[in-house]
């Protein structure tokens, strides 16, 4: 058994390296050959066994990140979306710390609430454009319709900039008339974190876009790596020269973020389209568009408001300072 399996591992070995001959399907690319390892390859007593696994798993690993297959680019990006997931993770965990360290449970937990808004109306604001150009990306490449792509590209973000403007507009001045009957240390952080949900609309966009495209380090890595690193090192500056370590700062520090982030994001999408997408005339097809999106955006509207009702129920009926130890625990 143990050498029929040590036999087996070094034939698929072999036949993932280059030049071993393999016979592909019609139309598409070459496989790489499935590793045929028993359950007790791993339990084996000599050292062959092992480091033939071993040999294979790194010759397949290697395949996956060499080839230019369909499965092959497909789980590299998987491999990227859960390794900046994950990244994300780990830098919101830290930063939710700093800030809560830095600004005590009263301030934070201001900041918290405000923010809470931000990626409700933000996650809103575009009309469920950014899910909607997942599916609809994808469909139009298939289809060669680069018209309507290119169209679908530049009109998805404009219509996010002009809703959500319109959405920040609105909100600025429902404080303005309402702030009589909002607590006065809301007022300040709240007119500041709106200016925000332009931006933070757009890259929601951009996220879509890039995925739809399968440029997915395009749109992930800015608003799940970048932008909470440029929230913590804005933050770690405004210590540094001696601000004071309040929501309004926090809320300062997140509109520096989350513009820098969906500009930059912004500048790299159109740098992609312009190496694999010919330029040429565009088509706007906002009805079917919406058709598409609006039911989208109601699952989205759900999803906001399970995982953000509790912060803002515990925000109009308790203190700040509950509402930042609830949230950070």
């Amino acid at each position: 058994m143990k050498s029929a399996t040590v036999h087996r591992l070094h034939a698929n070995v072999a036949a993932s390296q280059p030049g071993a001959e393999q016979t592909p399907v019609s139309g598409s690319a070459p496989e790489p050959a499935a590793l045929a390892v028993p359950d007790d390859a791993l339990a084996g007593t000599g050292a062959t066994g092992l480091r033939g696994f071993l040999a294979a798993m790194l010759a397949q690993t290697q395949y996956m990140f060499s080839s230019d297959g369909e499965r092959e680019k497909t789980q590299r990006d998987a491999i990227l979306a859960f390794a900046v997931r994950v990244l994300s993770a780990g830098l919101l965990y830290l930063s939710q710390i700093v800030l809560a360290r830095w600004m005590g449970s009263f301030e934070y937990g201001i900041y918290v609430a405000v923010w809470t808004w931000v990626l409700i109306l933000g996650g809103l604001a575009h009309f469920g454009l950014n899910t909607a150009s997942i599916r609809l990306a994808p469909e139009y490449r298939e289809t060669q319709d680069f018209e309507a792509l290119r169209g679908l590209i530049r009109g998805a973000r404009l219509a996010a900039l002009a809703s959500s403007t319109a959405v920040m507009l609105i909100g600025l001045g429902g404080v303005y008339f309402l702030q009589a009957k909002i607590e006065s240390h809301f007022v300040l952080p709240v007119y500041l974190a709106l200016f925000c949900i332009p931006l933070y609309a757009l890259t929601d966009v951009q996220d879509g876009i890039g995925r739809g495209n399968a440029w997915m380090g395009v749109a992930l890595i800015p608003p799940y790596v970048l932008r909470p690193l440029l929230l913590l090192g804005a933050m770690i500056g405004a210590n540094a020269y001696g601000l004071p370590m309040t929501a309004a700062t926090a809320a300062a520090a997140a509109i520096a973020a989350t513009w820098a982030t969906g500009i930059i994001q912004l500048l790299l999408i159109n740098r992609r389209i312009a190496t694999s997408i010919a330029k040429g005339p565009r088509r706007y097809a906002f009805k079917s568009w919406l058709k598409v999106s609006l039911p989208l955006v109601l699952i989205s509207g759900c999803e906001l408001a399970l995982q953000n009702t509790d912060v803002l129920v515990i925000s109009r009926f308790m203190t700040p300072t509950d509402v930042g130890i609830y949230f950070a625990a």
